[in-house]
């Protein structure tokens, strides 16, 4: 798996040998307000690797997210 992930990275950039996308950080709260259901808000910032700034944008992205969990 991980030599294919790489073949793809470098397919279009010969020169990028680097294989680390990046690392991300998570941030989550979560309350229950009854038992079947629960909510969480959060809040993700990736910071991109060597690989990654040839790929994409090279900045910090900030992502914000809410879940809602049904249980029956």
């Amino acid at each position: 798996m991980q030599s294919t992930v790489r073949r793809r990275l470098t397919a279009g950039t010969p020169t990028n040998d680097a294989n680390t996308l990046g690392h991300e950080l998570d941030v989550v709260a979560s309350v229950r307000p009854w038992k079947p259901l629960a909510v969480s808000a959060g809040y993700a910032a990736f910071v991109p690797g060597a690989a990654a700034k040839q790929l994409s944008a090279p900045d910090l992205q900030h992502f914000f997210y809410l879940w809602l969990v049904a249980t029956f």
